[in-house]
């Protein structure tokens, strides 16, 4: 009787153990990489759009407009000198990303770099930030008014 005691209590212990995270903890699904937008010396939010997201097999996907001029309440207009050199700072390096640019409704891919020079001419701008990482991927609304 002794030993079956002793057997359980082992396949308890060998259960528990294997229940142990090993390694690094893996972050939460809803932790994602932030974006700042800097223009000089100063930095700025930038809104964040549509996303999909995997962390220890557990998907998040979210669907929002692309359309940068549809968040200004959530990340306000940032006003610059014409052609300022924008430096995009990401809480964590992604893979791969593309700056797309949209005035007067019409958009065009302008980068794929993280460091770019805005347009000389003046008006107001729409700035879309696609970003892919292992885990996923994001997009990122600013808006900048050229003085």
């Amino acid at each position: 009787m002794r030993n079956i005691y002793i057997i359980l209590a082992s396949l308890f212990l060998f259960v528990l153990i294997g229940c142990q995270q090993i390694g690094p903890a893996a972050k939460p699904v809803n932790q994602f990489p932030t974006i700042k937008v800097r223009i000089g010396e100063e930095t700025f939010s930038a809104a964040r759009g549509s996303y999909c997201w995997t962390t220890r097999n557990l998907s998040e996907c979210a669907d929002a407009s692309g359309d940068p001029f549809d968040y200004e309440n959530s990340a306000p207009p940032i006003e610059v000198e014409p052609g300022s050199k924008i430096e995009l700072l990401f809480s964590e390096t992604p893979s791969s990303l593309s700056v797309e640019m949209t005035k007067n409704g019409k958009e065009e891919t302008l980068t794929d770099q993280a460091v770019f020079s805005i347009p000389a001419e003046s008006g107001t701008y729409g700035f879309s930030v696609h970003a892919n990482w292992e885990e996923g991927d994001m997009a990122f609304h600013f808006i900048l008014i050229i003085k």
